[in-house]
């Protein structure tokens, strides 16, 4: 094969050195006057490369001010004075004074781990979930079965956001996954702290700009993401959906989207597996043929999801399971579960969707775009995805799922065949970060 695009390390993921200031075991990191980064390890390990939250540190150099002594550091922005006892961070030895700030009470001191001032006047955020909500409250089960909704609980928690009212706010960087410099994630450090400290009073907008070029842009949604979509935690079998799908054609509604909540797989399990919750086998009792499914929905125009809540590994009742077992050199006869680690690559190469699922469904919208014979190598677990193409003659093409590391691409197009630079472009609209293209 010919290697026709690598893209190497980030060279933006790391902070212009001028900009950092650095003993034994902190770091500080001025992004910019209005934004702090604030780093303790008790290995001294810091981190440069990306992760989950953050792409890009590597900003212009603003004005700031060092004052070091044995026992305090100050640092100095237009904005910010931080002040650090050089200990392990503490809500004594770690402050941040905003200044300027018109919007703050007090004397627009933050101490570490100061949770409430965090909270007052923030405009927050998301919710993890909406499971069992109604309105803003949510709801638990009930031993009345007259009582549809259950009985109240709580009401929905918002996570922390970035604009608040008082003018500040922190990310938390310090959990999540860090990518390797080959592109695959590794679990941060425990016990590392990572935080940013941002001030930008009311400037909303300075703070969103800001946060796009730390997290990154946001992707382009394909456009079939803005049409309708269906999901419903309902137990379809396979004649039932697609009489669905066929009444909402005869209505002249269209549907982008079929989802297939968590009864495509099986569900009542026995107990020595555990809960249902979790699955990867197709029931066929539901789904007879979901091959011939998945194809008349694409021929259709559909995208389909399959709803999957992996936590519980890959257990002995799936149609997978030995064979996962025999690659990862787990004990089949033994029928010991195999644990989920999204982070374990020797986990994650038979974990490949299209192996485990033995179905790769032909995607229309890539196929439009990928016609030609190419494979993309993400970064995000570094794994191999190929896309559909359609042969010179128009006949649909699959990958060989089974052979996924000696792939042929066949007769190709040529007329429709598409550049490596067009297909970069195209990879940045559907948001797929690419780390190599390699033609076949």
């Amino acid at each position: 094969m010919k290697k026709v695009h690598t893209f190497g390390k980030n060279p933006y993921s790391a902070a212009d050195p001028h900009a950092v200031i650095q003993g034994d075991k902190y770091r500080f990191t001025v992004l910019n006057e209005h934004v702090l980064r604030m780093e303790y390890s008790s290995s001294g390990h810091f981190v440069d490369q990306e992760t989950q939250i953050v792409l890009n540190r590597r900003f212009p150099v603003p004005e700031f001010t060092v004052n070091d002594s044995p026992e305090k550091l100050e640092i100095k922005t237009k904005y910010l004075i931080l002040t650090y006892d050089k200990k392990p961070f503490s809500g004594n030895g770690l402050t941040v004074q905003v200044i300027g700030n018109p919007y703050l009470r007090k004397t627009g001191i933050w101490f570490y781990g100061d949770e409430a001032f965090l909270r007052e006047g923030n405009l927050l955020g998301t919710a993890p979930t909406l499971d069992n909500a109604v309105g803003d409250t949510v709801y638990r089960d009930s031993m009345d079965d007259n009582d549809i909704w259950g009985v109240p609980d709580h009401k929905i928690e918002l996570c922390y956001g970035l604009l608040s009212k008082n003018g500040f706010s922190v990310i938390d960087d310090s959990q999540s996954l860090v990518f390797c410099e080959d592109g695959w994630v590794t679990p941060s450090e425990e016990g590392r702290v990572d935080l940013y400290f941002m001030a930008f009073g009311r400037d909303y907008l300075g703070c969103l700009n800001f946060f796009y070029e730390l997290s990154g842009k946001t992707p382009m949604i394909p456009r079939y993401a803005l049409g309708n979509w269906w999901s419903r935690f309902y137990r379809y079998t396979q004649e039932e959906y697609m009489q669905l799908m066929d009444r909402f054609r005869d209505e002249h509604i269209p549907i982008a989207v079929g989802i297939q909540d968590m009864d495509w797989h099986l569900v009542d399990i026995d107990p020595k597996y555990g809960k249902g919750w979790t699955g990867y086998t197709w029931n066929r009792a539901f789904f007879p043929d979901p091959a011939a499914m998945m194809k008349e929905l694409h021929d259709r125009g559909m995208h389909v999801s399959l709803n999957v809540h992996p936590a519980d590994g890959v257990r002995a009742h799936e149609e997978m399971y030995r064979e996962m077992a025999k690659e990862l050199g787990v004990d089949a006869e033994h029928e010991i579960p195999i644990a989920f680690d999204v982070t374990d690559r020797k986990f994650m190469t038979p974990f490949r969707v299209p192996r485990i699922f033995r179905y790769t469904p032909f995607n229309h919208t890539a196929a439009h775009c990928f016609q030609s014979s190419y494979f993309l190598r993400t970064s995000t677990f570094r794994l191999h995805r190929r896309w559909g193409y359609s042969r010179a003659d128009g006949s649909e093409a699959r990958t060989n799922v089974e052979d996924i590391d000696s792939w042929e691409s066949g007769a190709i197009d040529e007329k429709n065949a598409v550049t490596s630079d067009d297909l970069i472009q195209i990879c940045n609209y559907y948001g797929v970060r690419v780390e190599e293209l390699i033609e076949a």
